[in-house]
């Protein structure tokens, strides 16, 4: 259960085409932009802006983010693109509470899917 390169979004057209096309979600921390996907299999991009903290926080936020993404794979709809921008007022997170702030929005993704 690695996080590959394949499950990365890194293009700037493939987060403007979600940016464009996508569905949105809000949770209290994270705006979840999702879309379908060319690919096989769900695929993560994770935009941190500089107002969001230094970048050692900017950081953690994205390790969090692809670590509970690649636990929590399940919850994403199979051959998906999804983007996960970081609000500018996003507290301390732990693990335990993106994974939970994730499976809320869960449902509203596959309905937005």
């Amino acid at each position: 259960m690695r996080f590959r390169p394949s499950d990365r979004l890194r293009k700037r057209f493939e987060f403007r085409r979600l940016r464009d096309v996508g569905r949105r979600v809000h949770t209290r921390s994270f705006v979840l932009l999702i879309a379908r996907s060319e690919h096989s299999g769900s695929r993560l991009g994770i935009t941190v802006s500089r107002q969001v903290g230094n970048a050692v926080r900017r950081n953690r936020i994205k390790r969090l983010l692809r670590e509970a993404f690649r636990q929590q794979r399940a919850l994403f709809p199979e051959s998906a693109d999804l983007v996960v921008i970081a609000k500018a007022d996003v507290p301390a997170l732990t693990l335990v509470e993106v994974q939970r702030e994730l499976e809320q929005a869960s449902g509203a993704l596959r309905s937005a899917w």
